[in-house]
């Protein structure tokens, strides 16, 4: 499946993906790029300014929790790898590490918003090393493209907000 969001004034666009290439989400508000393979479960962010580079893989786990190793490169230097429980990651202080990490983990989960996922929200835009409120950032986002008239973007922006904060208003599952 393609992904393609690019904002501001253009739509969202989604096609059948027939040769299993990654989904692939592309943004000019920010330079990023991103790539989840859900086969490998294996996730990808590049960011440009500054040049980090997040992997991401699932970790086989004797019980059932669903558990992630992101590794950040910084100008091709592996500089962190961590292993991220996304049950236990707090939206209202959380890493871009731990964010795409909860990415995967709505996904292997099947708790998604159609085509639009964390890392194609605002809060993935740029890259963040220390803890940040990422949750009321979408918000503030959310609520600017409602200001300004940009229905389209907000209720992509306000599903996956509807969402999150159902996760977090309940224990993730």
């Amino acid at each position: 499946m393609r992904i393609e969001n690019i904002y501001p004034n253009t739509s969202f666009k989604s096609q059948s993906n027939t040769n299993k290439e990654p989904i692939k989400s592309t943004f000019n508000i920010q330079p990023i790029e991103s790539i989840v393979n859900a086969q490998e479960q294996v996730g990808y962010v590049h960011y440009a300014n500054p040049d980090i580079e997040l992997r991401m893989f699932k970790v086989e786990s004797d019980s059932d929790e669903l558990l992630y190793r992101v590794e950040t490169s910084q100008n091709g230097k592996l500089i962190k790898s961590q292993i991220i429980n996304p049950e236990t990651v707090d939206l209202n202080n959380a890493t871009s590490e731990e964010l795409l990490a909860l990415n995967n983990y709505l996904r292997d989960k099947n708790i998604y918003t159609d085509n639009f996922s964390i890392i194609d929200s605002n809060m993935m835009a740029e890259y963040h090393s220390n803890r940040y409120n990422a949750l009321n950032d979408e918000k503030i986002y959310a609520n600017m493209q409602l200001e300004t008239n940009n229905i389209e973007v907000y209720m992509l922006h306000k599903k996956l907000l509807d969402v999150l904060m159902k996760q977090t208003e309940s224990p993730f599952q």
